[in-house]
């Protein structure tokens, strides 16, 4: 509404209509200029419209965006708070619509997580928002250990019918990980058909393909084969399985088995992982791309050429044991044990082993003039007290130079 006021002439009556009016006029203005306010206020109103990822929870050191409006990044007005920390360093592709960061270090954050309060401010309004923040991720380190029991649920592995073998998975990485489980069949015929009826179950036997663990934690699970093919008695297959976090892969040993047939009697106090397998001739190397297949335990060496394979053993029982390697297939390929140091006819011992001992022991193979194109190796740790020992193979092939 405006007002129009006639001019006051030297001597003309002020009468109370008349103050009345110009009341109203100030009033008026004053009105239209706190709306004016208001409005110059809100078109300035800082305003956080989505966060890039979408969702969370967010880990320290992620690189984070948001998106809004009136950052007044260009300048220099913005300020960033995860709880009280500040967000000192924003990344080119920042504006006053657009933030791009990574989320500095917030103390006291643990393991799974916070909630903290993410503040944005210009220099007369804020936004913000609750989200769920994680820790820093540290790469993962350490090793995975997959046992066999070396067992089978059914007893006898019998055509059309399922076999179940009991595993142990162990974690020996720095920080909680998830671990893909993936099963392998080793045969002579038909694998393809063999590998399709492997199934991963956990410890209640129901159907998975992963497990977490927490860092030195342990857990049973089971590999079953859905059906043993039909017309496989007598058939010797193997299985082994890989256990994977990120980078870093676990591997049972290589065990055989026969249809038709319980499995062997095997001694399941000791423990054999194989940690690498290297070249003697390289400065102890790890063997180039290929030549150690991990999921068949396939070493590949040219005439002349070597492997060496390392084996952690942890040992649960007490007692003097026997270490025993020998060619069980193939013909001209050298094998020994290397260490513990042979004392009669290739074979080593380990006498007054306490339990929980863990031992590093190694064995060398070696195609010689005239090797066969295929071989596999059999170890053996035994008790010298028990009947049965802890048998592992590792198959040998010819390659090409």
């Amino acid at each position: 509404m405006s007002y129009e006021f006639e001019d006051i002439k030297p001597g003309d009556l002020i009468t109370s209509n008349f103050m009345t009016s110009i009341i109203n006029a100030i009033e008026s203005l004053d009105d239209r200029v706190i709306k004016l306010e208001e409005a110059s206020s809100e078109d300035n109103k800082v305003a956080i419209i989505e966060l890039d990822p979408k969702s969370g929870p967010y880990r320290v050191g992620q690189e984070m965006k948001i998106l809004g409006r009136n950052f007044e990044y260009s300048i220099g007005a913005h300020r960033l708070y995860f709880d009280a920390t500040n967000v000192a360093v924003f990344k080119p592709g920042s504006s006053d619509s657009k933030l791009i960061f990574d989320i500095p270090e917030v103390l006291n954050i643990p393991v799974s997580g916070k909630t903290v309060l993410l503040t944005l401010k210009n220099r007369s309004s804020t936004d913000s928002r609750f989200i769920t923040l994680m820790p820093k991720k540290e790469p993962l380190a350490g090793s995975i250990i997959v046992d066999s029991y070396h067992t089978v649920e059914e007893g006898t592995i019998t055509p059309n019918q399922t076999a179940t073998f009991k595993f142990n998975l162990k974690s020996g990485l720095n920080q909680p990980a998830r671990f893909v489980i993936s099963p392998f069949i080793s045969i002579d015929t038909n694998q393809q058909e063999w590998q399709e009826r492997l199934r991963v179950l956990d410890k209640n036997k129901i159907e998975i393909n992963e497990i977490i663990l927490n860092n030195g934690e342990n857990q049973d699970f089971y590999i079953r084969i859905t059906s043993i093919p039909s017309g496989t008695d007598g058939q010797v297959f193997s299985l082994t399985v890989d256990a994977t976090a990120d980078s870093i892969k676990g591997s049972s040993l290589l065990e055989s088995y026969t249809v038709g047939q319980p499995p062997d009697e095997v001694d399941t106090s000791i423990h054999p992982n194989i940690t690498s397998v290297v070249d003697p001739q390289n400065n102890n190397a790890p063997l180039p791309p290929g030549d150690y297949v991990t999921e068949t335990k396939t070493v590949k060496r040219a005439i002349n050429q070597a492997a060496l394979i390392r084996v952690n053993t942890l040992f649960d029982a007490p007692g003097n044991y026997d270490i025993t390697v020998s060619l069980e297939n193939g013909s001209n390929w050298n094998v020994r044990l290397v260490n513990p140091i042979p004392t009669n006819g290739g074979n080593g011992e380990y006498n007054g082993i306490s339990a929980g001992t863990t031992k590093i022991i190694e064995f060398g193979v070696g195609p010689l003039a005239g090797a066969s194109s295929s071989g596999k190796v059999k170890f053996s740790i035994k008790r010298k007290d028990l009947a049965f020992d802890r048998p592992f193979f590792v198959n040998l092939e010819l390659k090409q130079s």
